[in-house]
């Protein structure tokens, strides 16, 4: 058994790089708050570091077994290196998009990506790709990834090959970064002048995040000659010991700051925060509050060290955590904990806790918090988190845009309430910042509810209350979804298709206007059943949107597309 290790930049080590991801191991997981997590770091990395080039970001282990001159076979940073592949990809296709007009600089790291960093097919050496996947994604990440295009567009997602399709989850990581950059390259000085005016500028900046990427993260690979000891090198580092979290170093930190006559009533303070909160990690927290109160907006990775260099006295480490027990019922609410949702303000605000809550949604907070650090009233209260629902709905869950671009946007707006801002001012922010109507609408004409049936259950729940406000569906596991058009019908030509094959069957089966809330016994006992046997049922639910559909005559394409349009126009004007 032989084991070697070594700390690289990413520039040295895609340069010798030769690996494949075997197909047994579990597929690209990455979402979108991982990769969006990634990109901030990029960014504060280059700000911090622009004028270094040294290895100053630790990106992870990467657990490696080569056995003799084979491939090395990648154990654990399968993840991480995808990661920078698809990355680097977009950037080279920006670039090769510009490319008459980008420079000289721009056209040289294209080539230098092609050669040293992702690799490339040649007629002399063939493939030469630096990683190498394995199983049903190989040709697709080698095609549209790894292969240069001419154009900067986002990739096609696709539901034809069963409910997941795991070169989705590659394609929208790709479609991430590429929205990324353009609203990156957009960006816009306070004059509304532009950053970048032109595709010089606009390659020079990829040119330094490229830079920054390749000098400035590095990486520890461990490598075994054989898998087996490779494996249980991955065992070791994930399965035992507990890190230090940012809440842990703050912790430390403040109990160095103060007399040991104080140390006391600071645990004290600290034990009440976490006995609250039922959760040792007060990371969380203590971020939203930060980003509530402070300008300088901290991620995770930058947390402590902002904590640590702006609270230095005593005092100021007291009405730290004064601060933060004053918000733990407004953050306990917003997370759901019973208790605190019955005592937390009045019902307009819990309505609208519950909201945020099934769209899973928490980067509100600062503002809440501000909110509450203020003495808001409870119907400003109500109408803020209400606005932030509208936009998030709109935007983020609908649209798809990333969700962490809105946590810089709801950190100044919460130091902007602290700066006696009116609640009024920043509603008329939120409201201009949402995707017009016409957008919203034709994203949910399309919409299409595959693996997110809780939208469709948001959806529809909400209309239900605005209907008959007496119905009680409070929670969002209440009622089950209901296909109305069945997925595996008895007869698949009664409602109008050929085939459950058929494309068109796919895409109506999903759609907003073929869902209705129904509760469980009634959806498993109509089951598969023609349209009429299921209306005969439907007569006995005490929905309205159920009773709606008994006045039907048939249910198809035609039927589905019409009941769509009208949720979507109902959508509309709900957020």
């Amino acid at each position: 058994m032989a084991i070697q290790t070594k700390d690289l930049n990413l520039k040295e080590y895609l340069r010798a790089l030769s690996a494949e991801i075997p197909d047994y191991q579990r597929g690209y997981a990455w979402e979108n708050e991982q990769i969006s997590q990634f990109l901030e770091d990029l960014v504060e990395e280059y700000i911090a570091n622009s004028d270094k080039s040294e290895k100053s970001y630790f990106f992870g282990t990467i657990v490696v077994a080569k056995e003799g001159n084979s491939k090395a076979q990648v154990i654990d940073g399968q993840q991480r290196l995808t990661t920078i592949t698809i990355f680097l990809a977009a950037m080279r296709n920006y670039l090769n998009s510009i490319s008459e007009t980008a420079g000289d600089s721009a056209n040289e790291l294209c080539e230098e990506i092609n050669h040293d960093y992702i690799g490339r097919e040649t007629s002399r050496n063939g493939s030469t790709y630096k990683l190498r996947q394995r199983g049903e994604i190989e040709t697709y990440f080698r095609e549209e990834i790894q292969k240069p295009k001419n154009v900067f567009e986002t990739l096609q997602l696709t539901r034809k090959e069963g409910r997941k399709p795991p070169r989705n989850a590659i394609a929208q990581a790709y479609n991430v970064i590429v929205n990324w950059l353009e609203n990156d390259l957009a960006s816009k000085q306070s004059n509304d002048v532009e950053v970048y005016p032109n595709d010089g500028a606009k390659a020079e900046r990829i040119v330094h995040l490229v830079d920054t990427l390749l000098n400035n993260f590095f990486i520890v690979e461990i490598e075994s000659n054989d898998v087996t000891t490779g494996y249980q090198i991955f065992q070791n580092l994930n399965g035992t010991g507990k890190n230090l979290n940012a809440g842990d170093l703050i912790k430390t930190d403040f109990f160095g700051k103060v007399t040991r006559e104080e140390t006391k009533e600071i645990a004290n303070k600290w034990d009440e925060i976490q006995s609250i909160t039922g959760n040792d990690d007060s990371t969380e927290i203590i971020r939203y509050y930060w980003n509530a109160v402070n300008s300088k907006f901290a991620t995770k990775r930058s947390l402590y060290p902002r904590v640590s260099k702006e609270i230095k006295t005593s005092q100021e480490i007291f009405n730290f955590l004064d601060d933060l027990l004053k918000v733990v019922p407004s953050y306990m609410a917003a997370l759901g904990a019973d208790s605190d949702v019955l005592d937390y303000r009045d019902t307009q605000v819990q309505l609208a806790l519950k909201d945020l809550r099934s769209l899973k949604l928490k980067s509100y907070l600062p503002i809440l918090f501000a909110l509450e650090l203020n003495d808001a009233t409870d119907d400003q209260v109500a109408d803020v988190l209400n606005s932030i629902c509208s936009l998030m709905f709109r935007n983020v869950v609908i649209a798809n845009e990333v969700a962490n671009k809105f946590e810089k946007l709801f950190a100044q707006g919460a130091v902007q309430i602290n700066d006696d801002q009116s609640i009024e001012m920043l509603i008329d922010e939120l409201n201009t910042r949402k995707i017009s109507d016409e957008l919203f609408k034709d994203a949910l004409l399309k919409y299409n509810a595959e693996g997110s049936l809780d939208i469709a259950r948001f959806i529809l729940r909400k209309f239900e209350h605005l209907d008959d406000s007496t119905k009680t569906l409070n929670g969002n596991q209440e009622v089950h979804v209901e296909h109305i058009m069945p997925q595996n019908p008895e007869d698949i030509t009664s409602w109008g298709f050929e085939n459950i094959d058929d494309n068109s069957f796919r895409e109506h089966l999903w759609a907003l206007g073929n869902l209705v809330l129904l509760d469980s016994k009634k959806n498993t006992k109509i089951k598969n059943h023609s349209f009429e046997s299921k209306k005969a049922e439907y007569a006995n639910s005490g929905l309205r949107q159920v009773h709606e559909l008994i006045e039907q005559d048939t249910w198809n394409a035609q039927t589905i597309e019409k009941r769509t349009e009208k949720i979507a126009e109902r959508s509309v004007e709900t957020w």
